[in-house]
């Protein structure tokens, strides 16, 4: 190649404390086959005996630029680098990592050839502490990156495109490159995978790296996470993705950083939708009521559930909105995009005075016309294919086994805590995972309110008008109560996918009530009081029924 008639490539290397491999790393690009390269390296602020190492190693190569700074990670020291590069195209590599010496020429021929692209990317293989080619996730489309960081830092791309979004984002410690690839993709998507293994990306032996020392502080990575969710925001809920997505990425990462310490999440079912005679068997769509119960001073959460709603793939549902004493005016401004959105489908039933979750959840029942409902309280959440699933899983099992007059899905239980107009999260826990796929237990459903959570139970209508509703003398336990009375009717069956959400708050706040954690003796309270309550409904009947079911059994 003739140097003056090709693109200049930068290429710029981020370096703290990592004498053992940046020669190695150097070596591989100045082996490469293209000729037009500058490399420039930024000292994060490493340790006397690092950073003089380094210094002697460039001391022979006045080609490499080599600038300082203090420590302010690797976001900070690739954009300083990128303040004083000079090239079309930008190449951050990590100082631990190696490249092939015909990547950066096999990559600008691809850009020539195709100027509209917007990145290019090697295939990549593991080496020192493992082997083996490494294989993320496959990039189709621009969602798939929305659900998880496709492409390795070195990437090539266009230093137009980074000046374009304004670099990367310093106040990430982790995930900055996912969060990158999302902001500079966002318009132009198109992307091209080299299929040889051009990128060798080095897993240490000793657990050194920055994502090594990250793991003995995993709740920084999940924070930085949920940074990069709520930064894109808007990009996330364009491609129908939203916090619900969050979690379910937050569970996994969990898994993988052995925070999670529970059973395994089941894999889907495989149950297919059949259709339901009379109505059901000219396979009409089933119509789902959803009651949204809201408490006061609680928009932050309702903005959330709202979404989370208008976010189903499965359309066919109505909203009724139980305004448990909140303002109307909030309330209605909140409600007022959605219903621009669904006309004929969302309704607010504003209540003058605080009747409580119970009582609310009676008023959306008795207001419903649909075939099926669901709860979904205002500060919980589903996943988009939440309804579709339950439904379809309703029509096999139904048509299967005429007793049932329920589904419930598994669910996590999300532990978050609110600071200022931010939710964030803390940790993500099972909720039922430990029951299987099949017909639930009414045994076990007595045992305690651990089997059905509202959020992910969609039960027959006319089935759950036929019991005796909600106790709207309970302050706590009304749903259990009202589940087990529910079954002693129809049967639930339960699937074994993870689709809703149940969010907990870890500290008080005056106006976050709801699902607090100091909550604990009142339930014990209520338990027993259910118990009795039971016990002397089987006294009196001369019969053996729940009550007497609840005290042998216990929790």
């Amino acid at each position: 190649m003739n140097t003056t008639k090709q693109p200049l490539v930068s290429v710029m290397i981020p370096y703290y404390n990592c004498e053992q491999y940046i020669a190695e790393t150097i070596a591989s690009v100045e082996a490469q086959h293209y000729p037009n390269i500058e490399i420039i390296i930024v000292d994060d602020g490493s340790s006397e005996n690092h950073a003089s190492y380094l210094t002697d190693l460039l001391h022979d190569k006045p080609h490499i630029k080599l600038l300082h700074q203090a420590n302010k990670g690797v976001s900070a020291a690739r954009n300083k680098a990128a303040a004083h590069a000079a090239g079309r195209y930008f190449v951050f590599l990590d100082a631990d990592d190696v490249i092939g010496e015909r990547y950066i020429e096999l990559a600008v021929r691809y850009f020539q050839e195709h100027p509209d692209m917007a990145l290019v990317y090697p295939a990549t293989e593991l080496f020192d502490g493992a082997t083996g080619l490494f294989a993320p996730p496959t990039y189709r489309t621009y969602r798939d990156l929305l659900m998880w960081n496709t492409f390795p830092t070195p990437s090539v791309h266009k230093a137009e495109d980074y000046y374009r979004i304004n670099g990367f984002n310093e106040g990430l410690a982790t995930h900055e490159d996912w969060d990158y690839w999302i902001r500079l993709l966002q318009n132009n998507d198109r992307v091209f995978k080299l299929p040889e293994v051009l990128y060798f990306y080095r897993k240490r032996q000793d657990n050194t790296s920055l994502m090594g020392s990250l793991r003995e502080n995993p709740e920084k990575v999940v924070q930085d996470w949920q940074k990069v969710y709520w930064n894109n925001e808007a990009v996330f809920l364009k491609n129908n993705l939203g916090y619900f997505d969050l979690i379910n990425k937050i569970n996994q990462m969990e898994r993988d950083l052995n925070m999670n310490k529970g059973n395994s999440m089941p894999e889907s079912e495989s149950l297919q939708p059949d259709c339901l005679p009379p109505k059901l068997a000219k396979c009409e769509p089933l119509s789902v009521g959803i009651i949204l119960r809201t408490t006061k001073n609680r928009l932050p959460f309702l903005k959330r559930a709202l979404d989370s709603i208008a976010n189903q793939s499965y359309q066919e549902w109505k909203l009724l909105v139980v305004n448990d004493a909140g303002s109307a005016d909030d309330i209605n401004r909140m409600a007022q995009p959605y219903q621009t959105a669904f006309p004929d489908r969302l309704a607010v039933i504003h209540l003058a005075e605080n009747k409580g979750t119970a009582e609310a959840a009676n008023i959306g029942l008795l207001n419903l016309d649909t075939d099926l409902a669901v709860f979904h309280d205002d500060d919980d959440s589903w996943s988009p294919d939440f309804l579709l699933r339950t439904v379809q899983v309703y029509r096999n099992v139904k048509n299967k086994l005429p007793s049932i007059g329920g589904v419930v899905c598994h669910a996590n239980r999300v532990i978050e805590e609110v600071e200022g107009h931010l939710i964030l999260t803390k940790h993500v826990e099972n909720f039922n995972q430990h029951i299987g796929t099949g017909l639930l237990s009414l045994r076990e459903a007595v045992r305690g309110n651990f089997i059905i959570p509202l959020i992910g139970f969609v039960f027959e209508l006319a089935a759950a008008r036929k019991t005796e509703l909600f106790d709207a003398g309970l302050p706590v336990l009304s749903d259990w109560d009202f589940c087990l009375k529910f079954m002693l009717q129809q049967d639930v069956w339960l699937q074994s996918e993870t689709l809703a959400f149940v969010h907990y708050k870890e500290k008080n706040y005056d106006e976050y009530q709801k699902n607090s954690s100091t909550d604990l003796a009142q339930t014990a309270l209520y338990r027993v009081y259910l118990e009795n309550k039971w016990l002397r409904n089987d006294i009196r009947k001369e019969n053996a029924s729940i009550g007497m079911m609840m005290n042998l059994l216990g929790e």
